[in-house]
């Protein structure tokens, strides 16, 4: 009590700096949040979000009501919501969610919060992948079969690994490291998955591309290997025996993909499948 006293003592007569941010644990901040030993009183709600700041001129003037000298040294102070630690696994949960559809995402943080009393703390998360879309949703938990379940926020802060053309690139060309750039950027969820390097390597321009434009999955389709009218060398094999010879495609091709072609001696059509780069085997 004496000590309670004392430090009161102090924040009347000498003032109390404000820290530059405060964590706080619940969805509503209240003075002991920034003083333990201040007068209990309300001070503000996270509501939708999860971080926000407020003047440190109006924090002054808020506690000097109570008659509590506070002095600060930035304009704004920042408040961040600590998800409690009886929600980790539903977290990770989360985490591993969006990794499988975003592997280049580096996560720094995902905050969660119930909507409603959480009598439960073991959730199983009901995740769709219309949430892969937002960096900020609300998804469905439950902690058994049977109960209606939760509503929970959540926002994923973290940074993702994309591919943006470095020049415009035109219908057809071919990805290479020469017209296409890496960058990190801000996670804020995506409409369309953003291209992975294997994928950009095995692609080519299924459209115009605007230099400096994300490049999605959507944007690819497969590289071309062989053209109709080009000449493919081809393996057939049988009985033992390994034929190699050369056949004219009646169809282009990407890899892996099955075209027509015609041995240009015997005239005989045949199906290959494509392999590498001017290269077949006969099926």
């Amino acid at each position: 009590m004496r000590l309670s006293l004392f430090f009161l003592f102090v924040f009347f007569a000498f003032g109390v700096n404000l820290q530059e941010e405060y964590k706080v644990k619940g969805n509503e901040i209240y003075s002991n949040d920034l003083i333990a030993d201040a007068p209990r009183f309300f001070i503000a709600r996270f509501g939708d979000t999860f971080e926000f700041e407020i003047p440190s001129a109006d924090l002054i003037a808020l506690f000097k009501r109570y008659g509590i000298k506070l002095e600060a040294t930035k304009d704004m102070t920042k408040f961040i919501y600590q998800t409690p630690k009886a929600f980790a696994n539903l977290q990770k949960q989360v985490k591993k969610f969006f990794l499988q559809a975003y592997p280049s995402l580096k996560i720094k943080t995902i905050y969660l919060k119930p909507l409603s009393k959480a009598s439960d703390t073991s959730f199983e998360a009901l995740l769709t992948p219309s949430v892969l879309k937002k960096s900020k949703f609300e998804f469905l938990a439950k902690s058994t079969p049977k109960e209606g379940g939760i509503i929970f926020a959540c926002e994923i802060v973290g940074e993702i690994e994309v591919y943006l053309a470095s020049e415009d690139i035109r219908s057809r060309q071919i990805f290479n490291p020469s017209n296409i750039q890496k960058q990190n950027i801000a996670f804020k969820g995506f409409l369309q998955e953003p291209a992975l390097y294997e994928d950009l390597m095995n692609s080519q321009a299924k459209g115009f591309i605007k230099k400096a434009q994300i490049i999605t999955r959507n944007k690819l389709s497969p590289r071309t290997l062989i053209e109709k009218g080009g000449m493919i060398d081809v393996v057939l094999q049988e009985g033992g025996v390994r034929v190699e010879m050369r056949v004219e495609a009646l169809k282009s091709g990407s890899l892996g993909e099955v075209i027509p072609a015609r041995n240009p001696t015997s005239k005989k059509n045949l199906k290959i499948k494509v392999i590498a780069e001017g290269k077949g085997e006969v099926l």
